[in-house]
């Protein structure tokens, strides 16, 4: 997909705005923007601001600095919108006051108001059926409840609504959450090719891959870049090495720095020896020699200063090298006792399926050892189902499936994790909280995790989506008793780059065994599964995945 020409219109412009947060953090500053007709996909780190300055976009929110110039109409699809304040699927896709006028006007007591709502779109309900047909919900009533649907399909009414609303702008907050694949792919192949200047938030490869165009959101601003993910890593990748290349070189300069000052203060001492003992032996009056021994007392503590300043310097080089090389080091689990040894039965399927009660094809096997399983399937085939089984937390239609392990089943908002506990205490748990070298050891296990120092001690409500996810896989790993089977609904959804890198980075050090249910194909490919479980409305089927095909 070519990048925008120059020429495109431009529809939507932003000078100098900046963000900060109620605790005075500086989201980004002094950031430009121009949104010209096409595709543009929006990428940042969790919390760098990506939904505060689609609001600012939008109009919904005003941003602490700058200006904004729009072209056109505008629609903002949020990622927080309640379906409970809905009511219908015609007033979630927005076209309930339009419908009404038609109505009316059909009766034949419609008026102005009614003309005007309904503008040129007197062929409404028909393309209504057409739309809801293509996306797989033919038959679904206007008047349906959305509440009552599953989260993917919420989310295909929430991008048809947007799509239904011809806006000249739009701006997409996480567009492929909660849906799969193949709908993923549906809504980004229509969205690229629409004729309004459309920016999506997505850290999603489908809707990375073929953009012509990423901006990256971060304290300073936006970058842009042109191409899609592939160019984009390559581009990050080179600045990474770059940065390691800068923190070896400060490094070495602190060094040598470190080396040329144990010298140097070893010719002062000397010097100052030197002068103390001609001082003694000098012939002179005392009022002139405490005045030399004074400068010269003043001289050296001059020198020291301005070495000291040096040595400063060069740490703060370093520590700002080391925040710019950004390349976290690869994850550890430490003395965990979730292993998961090879002859160890861990998974049971007796004829199951999460959803039909007499399927075409049902699951039965036994697993041992740590398997590594992909869950796959479209939405609302009984994947969050299939893992709530196996954790004992729920029934399947047909048949069974349990863990013969301790289990930790980790829904998409991992409301496992307590809000407003740190991960160093919750983990640790009553036991421990006296015992000052096991929360000492528990600390260095969770900073090879990821999460070091304050990051450890503070809500876990405050930090970043990839270290709760960091916090609960720790918590499988060294709670009391531990879990050696990981069961993950979802893990990859709410997740940056870098952190989606982190997590496949964690799984593949996992010790146990693990369950993945997961729309991407990409993440699944990068977790060298030993099995998939396809999932279908009338079928599941196992497939053992031979090791020289793993990656």
């Amino acid at each position: 997909m070519p990048a925008h020409p120059a020429s495109d219109p431009v529809r939507l412009q932003a000078f100098g705005l900046s963000a900060v947060l109620d605790d005075g953090r500086i989201l980004y500053q002094n950031l430009d923007l121009s949104l010209r007709q096409g595709y543009t996909a929006l990428v940042g780190r969790n919390g760098a601001g990506k939904s505060t300055l689609l609001a600012a976009l939008a109009g919904d929110a005003a941003p602490a600095q700058g200006r904004i110039e729009r072209r056109g109409a505008i629609v903002h699809l949020r990622t927080d919108a309640a379906p409970e304040s809905c009511g219908s699927i015609a007033a979630l896709l927005g076209v309930a006051p339009a419908l009404a006028a038609l109505d009316r006007l059909a009766a034949g007591q419609g008026n102005a108001d009614d003309l005007v709502r309904v503008a040129d779109r007197w062929d409404l309900r028909e393309r209504l059926a057409r739309s809801l047909d293509e996306i797989g919900l033919a038959g679904l009533s206007l008047r349906h409840d959305p509440g009552r649907l599953s989260g993917g399909q919420r989310q295909q009414l929430r991008l048809l609504g947007a799509w239904l609303a011809d806006a000249d702008i739009v701006l997409l907050d996480e567009p492929s959450r909660h849906l799969d694949a193949e709908s993923s792919a549906h809504w980004f192949q229509r969205y690229a090719a629409s004729a309004a200047a459309v920016l999506a938030v997505s850290h999603d490869p489908a809707w990375l891959e073929q953009a012509p165009r990423i901006v990256e959101l971060d304290r300073e601003g936006a970058t842009e870049h042109d191409g899609g993910l592939a160019q984009y890593l390559r581009q990050r990748d080179r600045r990474r090495r770059e940065g390691l290349d800068a923190l070896d070189a400060a490094r070495l300069a602190l060094r040598r720095e470190r080396r040329d000052q144990v010298r140097q203060r070893e010719a002062l001492d000397r010097r100052a020896a030197r002068g103390q003992r001609a001082g003694a032996q000098a012939n002179q009056s005392k009022l002139l020699l405490d005045f030399s021994q004074n400068a010269a007392e003043r001289h050296q503590g001059r020198r020291r200063a301005a070495l000291s300043q040096r040595l400063q310097q060069r740490d703060a080089a370093v520590s700002d090298a080391y925040a710019r090389a950004n390349n976290p080091a690869a994850p550890v689990f430490l003395g965990s006792a979730a292993q998961q040894p090879a002859g160890r039965r861990t998974l049971e399927f007796a004829a199951a399926h999460p959803c039909r009660a007499q399927p075409a094809r049902s699951l039965s096997a036994t697993l041992d050892g740590p398997v590594r399983i992909g869950l796959s399937g479209r939405n609302g085939s009984g994947k969050t189902s299939l893992l709530r089984a196996i954790a004992g937390l729920g029934t399947l239609a047909a048949g069974r499936a349990r863990a013969t392990v301790p289990a930790l089943w980790l829904d998409q908002d991992l409301r496992l994790l307590p809000a407003q506990a740190g991960a160093l205490d919750w983990i640790a748990g009553d036991a421990a909280r006296g015992d000052a070298p096991a929360r000492a050891a528990l600390a260095t296990r969770l900073a090879l995790l990821g999460l070091p120092g304050d990051r450890a001690r503070q809500a876990m409500a405050t930090l970043s989506a990839g270290e709760r996810m960091r916090a609960a896989l720790a918590a499988a790993a060294y709670r009391d008793p531990p879990a050696p089977l990981l069961l993950l609904d979802e893990p990859g959804e709410h997740l940056d780059l870098d952190s989606r890198e982190a997590l496949i980075g964690l799984l593949d050090a996992w010790p146990g065994a693990f369950v993945v249910a997961s729309h991407d194909r990409h993440l699944l490919e990068a977790l060298r599964l030993s099995h998939r479980i396809h999932l279908t409305d009338v079928s599941a089927q196992l497939e053992t995945i031979a090791a020289s095909s793993r990656p």
